[in-house]
């Protein structure tokens, strides 16, 4: 009886991270894939451009809501997010005016 109890509590306790082990945030996740892209500093810029704007990716089959329009920065391996109106061209610019 008491064997699928600790069964079930070993697993339970498996699948939580050691504590030492860092809990990334979305936006550090998003960098961790950048690193495989094309052009990993165009993706982190634009996951830098997400995180100012408090945004999320955007599949590119989404559509976005009312008050914002598709984004993403004007260089290879950007990755896509909906963006409120008044930063989308702001973002752009400012990407390709650092670079």
């Amino acid at each position: 009886m008491l064997a699928p109890i600790t069964a079930m509590l070993l697993m339970a306790f498996s699948q939580i991270p050691p504590a030492n082990t860092p809990i990334l945030s979305y936006y550090d996740q998003l960098k961790v894939k950048c690193e495989k892209a094309v052009n990993p500093s165009c993706c982190r810029a634009s996951v830098n451009a997400m995180r100012k704007e408090n945004m999320k990716e955007r599949n590119k089959d989404y559509e976005c809501s009312p008050g914002t329009a598709p984004a993403s920065l004007i260089c290879p391996s950007s990755l896509n997010w909906c963006s409120p109106k008044q930063f989308k061209d702001n973002q752009m610019r400012k990407y390709k005016e650092s670079h």
